[in-house]
């Protein structure tokens, strides 16, 4: 039998953050065509030092404010995305429970241009964040986000995910 609960004596996390973001110090240009890490819509990049570079931060961020049980980068890759005019990724989150993606805990972005109109990354709550060159975005996997589409340019993005043991 079901047994009322005090809602009022339930645990608040007020430290919780629904998403961090850090600007990085340089501006760097990794979108120009001539050095690129994104070659292709979804390129997949395995390169050591930019795993090292995502698990440096994504370590660093979850130690502070998620502290989950993470162990390493999905399938040990980062994902470089292009987005033309015309393109634009729906409402989701990055958190599904089905096989390996139920094992998502933080989804890590780096955002490398702003020379483009529209794609604006939002959350569920209603609050964008600004992309600029450097940008890091890091939130929970289950945090609802999309990309609004692109109506001028080529966006540009490196994305990352935490994984570990699924929730329990």
């Amino acid at each position: 039998m079901y047994k009322p609960i005090d809602m009022d004596s339930l645990k608040l996390n007020n430290n919780f953050k629904w998403v961090i973001t850090k600007d990085e110090r340089k501006k760097t240009k990794y979108y120009e065509k001539e050095d690129s890490i994104c070659l292709l819509n979804i390129n997949k990049n395995n390169e050591q030092k930019y795993l090292d570079k995502f698990w440096e931060v994504i370590s660093v961020a979850n130690q502070i404010h998620y502290k989950y049980d993470i162990k390493g980068i999905y399938r040990n890759r980062i994902q470089c995305h292009r987005y033309d005019v015309g393109d634009w990724y729906n409402p989701h989150s990055d958190f599904y429970p089905i096989d390996q993606f139920s094992s998502l805990k933080l989804t890590c972005i780096v955002s490398l241009n702003d020379d483009y109109e529209g794609g604006e990354f939002k959350l569920f709550d209603g609050k964008t964040i600004e992309q600029k060159p450097g940008r890091l975005i890091i939130h929970p996997a289950f945090a609802g986000h999309q990309i609004t589409e692109i109506t001028k340019g080529e966006r540009y993005s490196c994305v990352a995910w935490a994984v570990g043991d699924t929730f329990v």
